[in-house]
């Protein structure tokens, strides 16, 4: 019995260091804030956009495209060496199909 406690006690913690760290690695409001400015779309659709990388991107790949809405060339090209293959794919094609998907889920045409 205690060591179903301790158990618990560790899967509690390490679920909310994982949480913690996902939340800090992708920073939706930065995302929101770079996409209106980079794309002149409006909040709604951005929120659905931050919401969707959350999701797809791993946390280089979300910290990318941010930076790369920002045009912050240097921090670009560091998180482009860590990105891999398909990390840069997914994150190089996102605003090309994604912001479709956001307005059709928004009612939009």
């Amino acid at each position: 019995m205690k060591i179903t406690y301790i158990l618990l006690i560790l899967v509690f913690i390490l679920a909310s260091n994982s949480y913690g760290e996902s939340s800090e690695a992708n920073d939706i409001n930065a995302f929101v804030e770079a996409c209106g400015s980079a794309y002149n779309l409006g909040e709604p659709i951005c929120e659905c956009l931050a919401e969707k990388a959350d999701e797809r991107l791993t946390p280089d790949g979300f910290a990318f495209l941010v930076a790369s809405m920002n045009d912050d060339d240097q921090e670009t090209a560091r998180l482009r060496g860590k990105l891999d293959m398909n990390e840069a794919l997914e994150a190089g094609m996102f605003m090309v199909n994604t912001p479709q998907e956001c307005s059709l889920e928004m009612g939009g045409n």
